[in-house]
């Protein structure tokens, strides 16, 4: 395959370029910055398309060559392949989705499926990563690799990758089947499970002797704690029986002691009852009326507080003094004074009425002016709207006939150019050719038969039958001919008509529209109109402001004509009113000929005559309720004054309260003090009250002490059997770990025998895939070594053409003094020769039949002049065999 010529409509900076491609070497010197690895990478898009990765943070070289003035991005390849010559044309969006693909086969300049979209892997049998790493060569990038592809094609075998791909898959397998048994992560494999549950058990039975020994401890104890359980049964039983036959002597004691208790109390608090009422007992009725009389107080004090809430604070009952010094307003003052303000307000309204609003005498002004050059009446803006309607219909007249004479024009070329096709000095068309060739072939089958003839009859009539019939179609393909000449001829003449006929319709239109054109910019210069706005909205506006403009005209007559005497009723009514208000404007601090508030004096006065007068009648009612409450707190302080209080400052209702219980108690504890001497006196004579016995509540708190310690001792019982349970029942577990340990030590076995079959056989098949690979390596190695040997003459006593090799990877290895280093250890430049050589011997592997062109874009700049010497010869050697396209930006490194 090789590159002819290519097209960039759109590529980078590229716009609009093309080139020309010759076979062998193309050397293309410019400086840097002029597009060589533009073009590169356009030539590879052509063949590959872009790639397109959303959401990589890298530079894609989609981003990086999208044109930046938003031209097409994209163009065309013309190459020619063992298939014939085609036309690669691909056009790139910001996805692979917005991108186009075509294929033209030059000869018919149809579109050919010989390819598809794909065609970069089709000619070449490689992806993009691996032609990248093969035949392109960008900048700094010398340095190649193995690829899956590559692979592929070394061994030119259909199915090396998937037998690549299926050792691959295979040694996969096995490394997870291998992990299955001996993965140590949070998910253990089975093997590492098996080991870590037989260890766990070993630890588990080497506790047995030592639960024994517990158990067997355990169960002494358990028979200690019983019998001390009996022990402490048996003493409850006792205090029981010793609790009851107390129970009933202590119960005839208590009722007897209690109730020499409760005498030596009641005796106690009629004592000081009897202190209380010392100056005499009162009547409980007397109390009652006293309690009565101090509810009556307290309402009244709650009443007279309610009273001074309601008054107003001292400032304001000053201000309202002062606006009253002269006495009460009366009412019907007031009355009158608002409905004057209400007529006042009536008058101002319809006085403010008679005027133009700010916003239209505003609009107003401005209409005057924009309408001082001209006022136009309806007739001319009618006739000015329909003179713009009317450019506009012989605007698309215009264009129409333009659009019709540039078709017109095409067709003229077309038909001319095939005319000329027809005439004598090209080719003769398909038609009078095949005509001629019939005539031909006919005068040839009347002289063969003449020659045949010999004088016979039937071979002259043949003869003559044959020169007729050439003849004949002779003549027919004649007139033929003529009569297409004439045809042409004839379409021709009437185009040419037809174009001059529009270009007449041409000329009149404009010189119209040039007229009418005129009178409208005529009348539009009258007005300040905005450039860009259409003639339609010019015309609309100056419509829409002249209809307002006429309004606001008459507006202003109808105003003039309503105001009226409506002023000399509002000044004598404002007159009149202010005088009367004059004495509240300063305690009000009102200016009521500026500011009109007549009716917010008015409505303060009048509610500052409702305050005062209430404030008038609260201090009367409030004078009343102070002489009744004084005289009812003497009335009751007179009557308290007759008893002893424990608590002589606290409230009288608490006094009087403390009164009327008292003396409910004194004749409660009397009559309690005389059952209590009877039956004291009556037990006394019946039992013996000297004799002395053990209380119950010792003897019952004896017995709660057994209870708790019968209590404690069944929990701990009970907590120790729980004990004994749970360690027979771990012994008896770990008896039985004998024989799971057993079984689990067999499993592991098995799981090691399986690990062992799994690692021999990954051994033995990775083995087999670096011999299956390695067969591929021996002509790659020879062909480093033999393009190493012409680009480098082993000027360097220390590395040698022959220490260079190539692992499977396709990285370059160095042999020396019995030691393998890798190509970091080599300068710039020595690894820039390796790497030329390396690609040139992968090259000769990969395509032994049809030679692919190669793309190198300045790949010397880190060799030294006889070494770019050396890399140029080899580059003409190579470009005998093969298309080479070769970017450099200086002249040093150019052939």
């Amino acid at each position: 395959m090789k590159l002819l010529s290519c097209y960039v409509a759109g590529f980078g900076r590229m716009d609009h370029e093309e080139f020309d491609f010759k076979d062998g070497l193309n050397a293309i010197l410019e400086e840097n910055g002029s597009g060589k690895t533009t073009l590169s990478v356009f030539l590879k898009s052509m063949l590959y398309g872009l790639d397109y990765s959303p959401r990589t943070k890298k530079l894609s070289e989609r981003t990086h060559y999208m044109p930046w003035d938003a031209n097409a991005f994209g163009g065309s390849l013309t190459i020619e392949t063992e298939k014939g010559i085609f036309r690669i044309e691909r056009t790139f969006g910001k996805s692979n989705k917005e991108d186009t693909f075509k294929l033209i086969d030059t000869v018919t300049e149809m579109e050919s499926d010989a390819y598809s979209e794909n065609i970069g892997e089709e000619i070449f049998g490689l992806d993009r990563e691996s032609f990248e790493k093969t035949v392109f060569v960008p900048q700094d990038a010398l340095l190649t690799g193995m690829t899956d592809s590559i692979n592929a094609k070394m061994g030119d075998l259909s199915n090396v990758r998937d037998d690549i791909n299926n050792f691959d898959d295979a040694l996969k397998k096995l490394d997870d089947a291998k992990k299955e048994y001996t993965r140590r992560s949070q998910n253990p494999g089975k093997l590492v499970k098996v080991r870590e549950e037989i260890r766990a058990k070993k630890e588990m039975q080497e506790k047995l002797p030592d639960l024994r020994t517990a158990y067997d401890k355990q169960d002494m104890l358990l028979g200690e704690r019983a019998r001390s359980l009996y022990e402490m049964k048996n003493k409850k039983a006792e205090l029981s029986e010793k609790i009851a036959v107390q129970s009933q002597k202590e119960q005839e004691l208590g009722a007897y002691r209690q109730q020499k208790k409760n005498l030596a109390e009641n005796i106690e608090k009629e004592e000081t009852l009897r202190n209380l009422f010392k100056n005499g007992i009162p009547e409980k009725e007397e109390i009652e009326e006293k309690l009565e009389e101090e509810r009556e107080l307290r309402l009244d004090q709650s009443l007279l507080n309610q009273k001074k809430e309601s008054l107003p604070d001292v400032d304001e009952e000053q201000r309202l003094r002062e606006v009253f010094a002269h006495g009460v307003i009366p009412e019907e003052d007031i009355l009158s004074f608002s409905a004057d303000a209400e007529r006042l307000k009536s008058l101002r309204i319809s006085t403010e009425h008679a005027k133009m609003s700010q916003e239209d005498a505003n609009t107003f002004q401005e209409l005057k002016f924009y309408f001082s050059k001209k006022d136009p009446s309806e007739e001319e803006l009618k006739s000015v709207q329909e003179e713009v309607v009317s450019l506009a219909v012989l605007s698309g007249q215009e264009q129409d006939l333009l659009s019709s004479r540039t078709k017109i024009e095409e067709e003229l070329s077309d038909r001319k150019r095939k005319s000329s096709e027809r005439g004598l000095d090209r080719k003769i068309s398909s038609g009078t050719l095949l005509t001629i060739l019939l005539a031909i072939i006919l005068f040839a089958g009347a002289g063969a038969f003449y020659y045949i003839s010999a004088g016979r009859t039937l071979s002259l009539i043949l003869m003559g039958v044959c020169f007729a019939a050439g003849l004949i179609v002779l003549i027919i393909g004649l007139v033929l001919s003529s009569k297409q000449k004439k045809t042409a001829g004839s379409s021709i003449k009437e185009s040419e008509e037809r174009l001059s006929d529009i270009e007449n319709r041409l000329k009149a239109i404009r010189a119209e529209k040039e007229d009418k054109e005129t009178g409208v910019m005529e009348f539009l210069s009258n007005f300040l109109v905005s450039p860009s706005d259409s003639r339609q909205q010019m015309i609309a506006e100056i419509q829409r402001k002249s209809d307002l403009y006429h309004r606001l005209i008459e507006e202003e007559n109808n105003l003039i004509k309503q105001s009226s005497g409506a002023f000399e009723e509002l000044t004598e009514l404002q007159l009149k009113l202010y005088t009367a208000l004059h004495p509240y404007e300063k305690v009000y601090d009102a200016d009521l000929y500026h500011d009109n508030s007549e009716s917010e004096l008015i409505k303060r006065l009048e509610e500052d005559r409702e305050s005062y007068i209430a404030l008038s009648e609260t201090k009367k009612e409030m004078e009343v309720i102070r002489e009744r409450i004084q005289k009812r707190q003497r009335s009751l302080t007179d009557f308290l004054m007759r008893f002893v209080f424990d608590d002589p400052d606290s409230s009288l209702l608490n006094h009087l309260n403390a009164l009327l219980v008292s003396l409910e108690q004194l004749s409660s504890i009397r009559k309690a003090i005389e059952e209590e001497e009877a039956q004291i006196k009556a037990f006394e004579e019946k039992h013996d009250v000297s004799e002395e016995t053990e209380p119950v509540t010792e003897l019952q708190e004896k017995q709660e002490e057994c209870d708790k310690e019968i209590a404690e001792l069944n929990r701990i019982i009970e907590k120790e059997r729980e004990n004994m349970s749970d360690l027979s029942e771990e012994i008896s577990n770990l008896e039985d770990l004998t024989d799971d340990i057993e079984a689990l030590l067999e499993l592991a076995s098995e799981y090691e025998r399986k690990v062992q079959l799994i690692e021999s056989t990954y051994s033995y098949l990775q083995k087999a895939k670096e011999q299956f690979l390695s067969r591929y390596m021996a002509p790659l190695r020879r062909g480093l070594k033999k393009y190493l040997s012409l680009v480098y003459r082993n000027t360097d006593e220390d590395i040698n053409v022959q220490g260079f090799t190539l692992d499977m990877d396709l990285s370059v290895k160095y042999n020396a003094q019995g030691r393998t280093f890798g190509d970091e250890y080599l300068s710039a430049g020595y690894r820039d020769l390796v790497s030329l050589a390396a690609r040139m011997a992968l090259i000769g592997v990969l395509y032994d039949k049809e030679q692919p062109m190669i793309f190198l874009d300045d790949p010397f700049t880190n060799l030294d002049e006889g070494k770019i010497q050396n890399a140029v010869s080899l580059l003409r050697d190579l470009s005998a065999e093969r298309q080479i396209i070769y970017f450099t930006c200086h002249k040093s490194r150019m052939p």
